[in-house]
């Protein structure tokens, strides 16, 4: 049995982590029905960057992966969620 959609989620790893890291939780909320996006903030994981700013402009890495939801012609009229961790 498939389990319907209830939305998307945007997964947020921790401080020195990266989006692997939050594969566990992902897992778990595409068995319950949702669509996962995860990415890595700056300077972290595949991402550019050398410095991490604890909050200064990791919002705005955030505000990408939401807009690129918000973009997305299967993912925009879901309803959105986000988990995080650390950060």
């Amino acid at each position: 049995a498939d389990t319907p959609v209830r939305g998307v989620a945007v997964v947020c790893h921790g401080y020195w982590g990266n989006r692997g890291m939050m594969l566990p939780h992902a897992g778990f909320l595409h068995r319950a029905g949702y669509h996962c996006v995860l990415f890595d903030f700056r300077a972290h994981g595949w991402s550019s960057g050398r410095r991490t700013t604890f909050g200064i402009t990791e919002p705005l890495d955030l505000i990408a992966a939401l807009d690129w939801v918000k973009a997305h012609p299967v993912l925009a009229d879901l309803p959105l969620a986000v988990v995080s961790e650390s950060m």
